[in-house]
């Protein structure tokens, strides 16, 4: 094969996910350009490999600067291994020179939100093509935080929904659905750190939160989500006022029985969530 044809089948072993299959058709390549060592940074870091991916950047970044590939995983990189003012400078050098980089919006978006500025991400998210914005799972996540960490829980839940029709298996959009189980009850105006968590572009976060999105998401723990929309407070004061209600109109009724059940369900709360998450990390589940 040439150059152009080891490149292709090194881009079409990416999208398969076979990273080490494509740093083998690059190694073949006689003429290393800018594209190929793009192609090398995202295989490496793929593998986890992050400063071999870094340098690779570098060396393409030498050949060609405006490379619009390699401007981006500079900027993603960074996200994940330096301050978040340095990855908002990559960011911003990449849409200097490509402003219409979808996927360097979304991820400035992200890192804005994740940040605290969802003035700003939003901002950024309306520079996003609409059909983007309304097809792309990434693009509805960013929009449903956006709305969440804004107060608009119902709104982000609308878009959580339609979201996932497009795409149940995205990380993002599972990782907005654990944090608005886990921030039902929260007010408008008060910005969960649960949200802006979800926000994160960190990888390795986002896939922890979507895992947790599928443990939540059990019929077992349908108690406990339906009741995690309320404080620990709201639900003691809740309990007190169900029994002193039940007797005032029933007297003669099954108050002992009402509250052994409660007092089962406090059980059920405190010992089944870890135990159950052990049963599915042994399955491998989680």
């Amino acid at each position: 094969m040439n150059d152009d044809q080891l490149l292709g089948a090194a881009a079409s072993a990416l999208e398969r996910g076979n990273s080490q299959r494509a740093l083998e058709h690059l190694a073949a390549v006689e003429d290393v350009t800018a594209q190929a060592w793009h192609l090398k940074a995202i295989a490496l870091g793929g593998q986890g490999n992050i400063a071999e991916a870094s340098e690779a950047v570098q060396r393409g970044l030498s050949l060609d600067a405006d490379h619009g590939g390699l401007l981006y995983m500079r900027a993603s990189l960074l996200e994940r291994t330096s301050t978040p003012q340095a990855a908002e400078a990559a960011f911003l050098d990449l849409l200097r020179v490509h402003p219409n980089h979808t996927g360097g919006l979304l991820e400035y978006g992200w890192l804005l939100a994740s940040n605290g500025d969802t003035e700003g991400a939003r901002a950024v998210l309306q520079r996003v093509g609409g059909n983007v914005r309304s097809e792309m799972p990434d693009a509805i996540a960013l929009e449903g935080v956006i709305e969440a960490s804004e107060g608009n829980i119902k709104q982000s839940r609308t878009l959580l929904e339609r979201g996932l029709e497009a795409d149940p298996n995205s990380t993002r959009l599972h990782a907005l659905r654990a944090m608005l189980a886990s921030a039902g009850g929260e007010g408008a105006g008060r910005t969960s750190a649960h949200l802006r968590a979800a926000a994160a572009s960190n990888p390795r976060q986002a896939a922890a939160l979507g895992y947790e999105a599928r443990y939540l998401q059990h019929w077992s723990m349908a108690p406990l989500r339906t009741l995690s929309r309320f404080s620990t407070a709201q639900l003691w004061l809740g309990w007190v006022a169900i029994i002193f209600a039940l007797r005032a109109l029933w007297p003669d009724g099954p108050i002992l029985w009402i509250v052994l059940g409660y007092l089962c369900f406090v059980v059920y709360s405190w010992a089944y969530p870890p135990l159950f998450r052990k049963w599915l990390k042994r399955k491998g589940e989680l």
